[in-house]
């Protein structure tokens, strides 16, 4: 009989989407975020991270580790597991790979390529203050429920919303980290969210 582990992977595997992914065209941004998974208490939690407030995007977002590919990268494992080095000081040898997800496209028309893997139970962030100032876990399945759930209004669009209570700190996941946790976590239970899933314009 397979372990929780070996099931989440093997269900992982089969939903990657690595040889469906096509380059870029010339001159079109690409850029790849880790998912980074791991046990706490014996349920799959993920690691998210807050972006510092003097940053030119997304500043004090939620966020997961990760950002747009540089020249010395080879492809979007490159790109996640760099970042992931960069940003909180997770080793690049201990992540244990997975798959990758369905990619989804920021406002800023950045092609985003989520790599998903499992991380050390026992890993420590060390944030780099210069792009990350928090960080902090929650339980995959989170992402899933309609009590952890609303929307939020973005422009014209309004987006899922996931509010997080951690000691005496309210964290906030929306927009485009939302959406790849709702994906990942739909594909490790093997079920859909309990609320009803889409991006709608207000306008």
């Amino acid at each position: 009989m397979l372990s929780c582990k070996e099931l989440i992977v093997e269900r992982l595997k089969a939903k990657d989407t690595t040889r469906l992914k096509k380059e870029p065209k010339t001159g079109r941004k690409r850029a790849a975020v880790l998912v980074p998974l791991f046990f706490k208490n014996d349920t799959v939690h993920v690691l998210l991270t807050v972006r510092a407030q003097h940053m030119k995007s997304f500043a004090g977002d939620v966020a997961l580790p990760g950002g747009k590919r540089d020249e010395c990268d080879n492809d979007d494992v490159d790109t996640a597991l760099r970042e992931a080095w960069e940003e909180i000081g997770l080793p690049k040898t201990a992540v244990q790979v997975i798959s990758q997800g369905s990619s989804r496209t920021s406002k800023y028309g950045i092609q985003v390529v989520p790599v998903i893997g499992f991380i050390p139970d026992d890993f420590q962030p060390c944030l780099n203050l210069d792009e990350v100032e928090d960080s902090f876990s929650v339980p995959l399945i989170d992402f899933l429920l309609s009590d952890k759930h609303s929307l939020q209004i973005a422009g014209r669009y309004i987006l899922p919303k996931f509010t997080h209570n951690i000691g005496n700190r309210t964290y906030i996941t929306w927009g485009l980290t939302a959406h790849i946790c709702i994906n990942v976590a739909s594909i490790v239970f093997d079920k859909k969210p309990d609320f009803h899933l889409t991006v709608v314009s207000h306008l």
